[in-house]
């Protein structure tokens, strides 16, 4: 195979990457810009509007008819759960159920994290530490 060759191929792939970005704002109606790809790399994550989106996650959603507000409930998920430090599961694994904290456990977690931080300063007044 030939440079010739492979240049026509990448050009091909880089065309069909952002039609196929292009189909997915507009079947999720968002706005579709043309220089979405981060860091201009073509076929990886993709900013759109205030999100960053991997394109493994667009092809899935287009290939299963996922709702953007599945993915927004991952990307909340991953949010919290990073904030936390826990692991994050890529979008595919989440959407096919694995095992994660509710949203119950993740508040669960949030208010005792905020109680200790309320005994820790109120410590911290009564000791005189800073």
């Amino acid at each position: 195979m030939n440079k010739a060759h492979v240049k026509l191929l990448q050009e091909n792939y880089e065309k069909a990457c952002n039609e196929i970005l292009k189909a997915f704002c507009q079947t999720y109606d968002l706005q579709y810009e043309e220089d979405a790809w981060v860091a201009g790399d073509v076929g990886t994550i993709a900013l759109i509007g205030d999100y960053c989106i991997d394109f493994q996650d667009v092809m899935y959603m287009l290939d299963n008819g996922i709702a953007f507000e599945d993915w927004l409930r991952w990307y909340d998920y991953c949010l919290d759960a990073h904030d936390l430090g826990l692991d994050t599961p890529n979008f595919t694994s989440w959407h096919k159920g694995c095992p994660r904290l509710t949203e119950e456990q993740i508040q669960d977690i949030k208010d005792k994290r905020q109680e200790l931080k309320e005994l820790m300063d109120s410590y911290k007044k009564n000791q005189n530490v800073f």
